[in-house]
């Protein structure tokens, strides 16, 4: 065990212009930005022990100032004319990410690395009608490693500078309706496909390194309905059924095997009551959810799924 005594500092600002203008039959939206952050952190880590005497604290072990600093430019369009929607946008990513290690007892662990993408994104909407639309997209995602992906390499020495961050593929597509006069329904099938999956390695002794895995896929469907009746009632119920599976094996890992700690279903609904008043309303939730792996090779008994059933009453006086 240790102490640890951390600081950070940060801020950022988010700069954009918004020109409106007609175009064809339609209007024309278009945004120009930039989006800048900038985090310090200062770390250290002490032993929890001095001699005999545990619980206080110790030697030094960890000192380090860690430095990241984004810039994304980023444009957007949309188009509406008539019942068409189009959208479109692009953002570039730029990370750079400094450590400066001022422990060196253990040798010197400064360094540095960069992350660069630009991520694109398209979209379409039509409206069949004002109670019916259907949409589709299509993107490409940029996620880098955490500082907390970093701080361990598999050898247990320094930094993970070299690992890389996860590039994703993403298609979707969907309805959105209001079917009578009190009920809105959502569905949606989209799909992920990620190079460079962000994995972890090793884990003991309070470290746990991180690695890239190969090509993942996740394949899913999402439903939700919301209604209301009358005498103050409502009903909500939302159905995500999820497939992640890594595509192409690495290691011990064999392709077709799911990643851990992802639900393959989940059901979410509740039935919920108030009075015009607003002053007392009622309501009960349920949720249910499958199991899952809680390790890459899928080789150990997974975590059960288990169901939650909740109830709440409250009641307001002004």
């Amino acid at each position: 065990g240790g102490v640890i005594d951390f600081d950070r500092d940060f801020h950022g600002v988010d700069i954009n212009f918004t020109h409106v203008r007609g175009l064809g039959n339609g209007k024309l939206s278009a945004t120009a930005g930039i989006d800048y952050s900038r985090s310090t952190d200062a770390r250290r880590g002490y032993e929890n022990f001095i001699g005999p005497q545990v619980g206080v604290i110790g030697a030094l072990r960890r000192d380090e100032e860690d430095k990241l600093t984004g810039i994304d430019p980023y444009l957007q369009l949309e188009w509406e004319g008539g019942p068409w929607v189009l959208s479109a946008g692009l953002r570039h990513s730029r990370l750079n990410v400094e450590v400066n290690d001022f422990y060196r007892s253990n040798g010197d662990d400064s360094g540095a690395t960069k992350y660069r993408q630009s991520t694109p994104v398209a979209g379409v909407l039509y409206k069949v009608s004002p109670v019916l639309n259907v949409y589709a997209s299509a993107a490409r995602g940029f996620e880098t490693p955490t500082l907390n992906e970093l701080f361990y390499s598999p050898s247990g020495a320094g930094f993970n500078f070299g690992l890389r961050s996860a590039k994703s593929k993403h298609v979707e597509g969907g309805v959105k309706a209001i079917v009578g006069s009190n009920t809105r329904v959502n569905a949606a099938l989209f799909q992920v496909r990620t190079e460079d999956e962000l994995v972890v390695d090793t884990s003991g002794g309070g470290r746990t390194s991180y690695r890239n895995a190969s090509e993942t896929l996740r394949r899913g469907a999402e439903l939700s309905v919301e209604s209301s009746f009358a005498g103050g009632w409502s009903a909500r119920m939302a159905l995500t059924a999820l497939r992640a599976t890594y595509e192409t094996g690495f290691g011990a890992v064999a392709p077709g095997r799911h990643l851990p700690g992802i639900l393959r279903a989940n059901l979410f609904g509740e039935l919920s009551w108030n009075d015009k008043a607003e002053r007392l309303d009622a309501a009960l939730k349920a949720i249910a959810s499958e199991k899952f792996y809680t390790e890459d090779t899928n080789t150990e008994i997974p975590a059960p799924g288990y169901g939650l059933l909740n109830a709440r009453v409250q009641a307001k006086q002004a």
